[in-house]
């Protein structure tokens, strides 16, 4: 059964149990990016639930752990020393409606984030996010300061973006 909702502008159908179901079963990603120190001090703010309160209120309603994330990119370190992340999980539905209508949906996912965003909903067509996912689905994306959590000394630099 699909239940409607409304995501940073987009609406979206979504199959929660199917959703849930896959993310009871499955381990966080473990490709060769994740052994990186910015993977890694993702996932454990995420395990703490560090992150911001609109991941984390939009992440339980749809009842899917934060450590969980389908991809991860690590954008930079601010001249603050904030730790940037743009990060999405995958979700079993359909985008109904959102896209701005000069975009084509299939490269929505290439363009940056709107200046200012927190979120949005794509299809990312990369066959290596989450191959075991069920069809239909999309991406719920985020863009966040997530907290540095390792004993590592942080990442410098980064996106322009973060310095324009």
């Amino acid at each position: 059964m699909l239940e409607i909702f409304e995501f940073f502008d987009f609406e979206v159908a979504v199959d929660l149990e199917t959703t849930q179901s896959w993310y009871a079963a499955a381990k966080p990603q473990r490709r060769r990016y994740d052994k990186g120190i910015e993977v890694r001090n993702f996932r454990a703010a995420a395990k703490k639930r560090l992150l911001p309160d609109y991941v984390l209120e939009l992440l339980d309603e749809l009842g899917i752990p934060p450590q969980k994330a389908t991809l991860i990119t690590y954008i930079g370190t601010d001249k603050d020393g904030n730790v940037h992340y743009e990060f999405s999980y995958r979700v079993a539905g359909n985008i109904l409606s959102g896209y701005l209508p000069e975009v084509d949906p299939d490269v929505y996912a290439s363009l940056p984030f709107p200046k200012g965003a927190n979120g949005r909903c794509i299809h990312e067509p990369s066959p290596i996010v989450a191959p075991t996912f069920p069809e239909p689905h999309f991406d719920l994306e985020f863009a966040a300061i997530v907290p540095w959590m390792l004993d590592e000394p942080k990442l410098e630099g980064g996106d322009e973006r973060l310095y324009q």
